[in-house]
């Protein structure tokens, strides 16, 4: 009888159910896997994975360099973590787009590119449409900055006089002109990750025709030593070392 009890007993307890704590938290690990960053509509940097890309560090870090304190950004200034991420962003965004078309050269000379024709900017607007826009009150400078939104960009270009008073528009971060991509919006131009990828193609095309290492070198649309020898200033600034700067 009392072994009856006493299995009966051990069976009750074991059919109990097993408490559920309602505050606890569940905790997901995640397998290790590449990451492939996705810039948000508003142009701030992010910060993707650089396990594929081993040169994106040091080149964020030349970015920094020669941006420095004075990084004007579609009409905002960057500092700190914000410009740290969109110079991450950058660096990655340069050399995953030169390995999807198999370009090769420099990334740093496409970067020193970059600065020369916007100073690193995505909305930027070229030197004559910009003062012209100036001139008619269609776009108002404020400051030392040249920088400005990217609706207020588009608000430019998009006019009826701006149309008919130029043909083509150089925007976006490496000042390629408009008329070369058709197909592409302005808006493609000054977005970030668009307008890099627009970049890199037409590094590609002058590498391609001209058969060239150094794509700058015919960046005005002949052959121009005077423009390499800025790139190579650039490229010196932002801390490239002098096999670096062979490669310019």
């Amino acid at each position: 009888m009392k072994h009856y009890i006493l299995i009966l007993i051990l069976f009750i307890v074991g059919c109990q159910p097993t408490k559920v704590d309602n505050n606890a938290q569940v905790v997901f690990s995640e397998v290790n896997k590449e990451v492939t960053p996705v810039v948000p509509k508003k142009e701030v940097g992010i910060t993707p994975s650089t396990k594929r890309y081993s040169g994106v560090g040091s080149l964020a870090a030349g970015i920094l360099k020669i941006t420095g304190d004075s990084w004007f950004f579609c009409g905002s200034k960057l500092s700190g973590k914000e410009a740290s991420d969109m110079a991450i962003s950058i660096a990655y965004l340069v050399y995953s787009n030169m390995d999807s078309v198999s370009l090769d050269v420099s990334a740093w000379g496409v970067v020193g590119t970059m600065f020369n024709e916007s100073r690193i900017d995505s909305c930027a607007l070229g030197l004559y449409p910009r003062k012209w826009a100036y001139s008619k009150g269609f776009l108002l400078r404020k400051g030392p900055s040249i920088s400005h939104t990217k609706y207020d960009v588009l608000d430019v270009v998009s006019k009826k006089e701006a149309k008919s008073q130029f043909s083509s528009f150089d925007l976006g971060i490496c000042q390629v002109l408009t008329r070369f991509y058709k197909d592409n919006p302005p808006s493609d131009f000054l977005d970030l990750k668009k307008g890099i990828r627009i970049c890199i193609l037409e590094m590609k095309a002058r590498a391609n025709g001209y058969r060239t290492k150094t794509p700058w070198l015919y960046w005005k649309g002949h052959k121009a030593e005077w423009y390499r020898g800025k790139i190579r200033r650039a490229v010196k600034k932002m801390g490239a070392t002098k096999s670096m700067l062979r490669e310019i």
